[in-house]
């Protein structure tokens, strides 16, 4: 495998773990203060999330 290509598959691993780990933190502690600056950093991270869903599972052509 190409070094782009792992590369590739490690940050879609950080991206895809760091926004699961954030929902999950969000729902066992909600935040009680600053929650907008929250919101907009997590939505952030969900279009990252978005991004790496539609490389791997977008429609390629050939």
């Amino acid at each position: 495998m190409a070094n782009d290509k792992t590369t590739m598959l490690v940050l879609s691993g950080i991206i895809v773990l760091g926004f699961g780990g954030v929902l999950i933190a969000w729902m066992v502690y909600p935040p009680k203060d600053q929650s907008q600056l929250l919101a907009g950093l997590t939505g952030a991270l969900a279009a990252g999330y978005v991004t790496v869903i539609n490389y791997w599972f977008g429609k390629k052509d050939n």
